[in-house]
């Protein structure tokens, strides 16, 4: 239960971020620099999110199960997310995010197996 409440704290950080981003979008007063750090700042917790969800997942399901993983993954970042963050994000784009989350944390299970406990 303690996870869910942290990533839906770090999913809110994420919906303000990627709401930042569709407002100065809109409004066209950010420069390209404010834009890219917005955009840092969504994948960097897009990034903690995924690490922490797979890591369940891959608990959960075991090694060898990546499709199943992921889309376990991709449903509770958006069962996380506020609807209306979940209408301004593109779907393709936050799948190939959580699939490049999903490299990440293989890697990061492989310098340090305390995290898959």
């Amino acid at each position: 239960m303690k996870i869910y409440i942290v990533l839906a704290a770090v999913c809110a950080a994420a919906a303000a971020a990627v709401a930042v981003i569709g407002i100065l979008k809109v409004r066209k007063t950010a420069n390209a620099e404010t834009l890219d750090r917005a955009q840092n700042v969504a994948l960097s917790i897009l990034e903690k999110a995924g690490l922490a969800l797979f890591t369940a997942a891959e608990r959960e399901y075991g090694a060898g199960t990546g499709q199943l993983k992921l889309s376990a993954v991709l449903a509770q970042l958006l069962a996380l997310l506020p609807e209306w963050v979940t209408a301004l994000i593109d779907t393709d784009w936050l799948t190939e995010k959580v699939e490049a989350a999903l490299l990440d944390a293989k890697a990061k299970w492989q310098t340090n197996d305390k995290l898959l406990g």
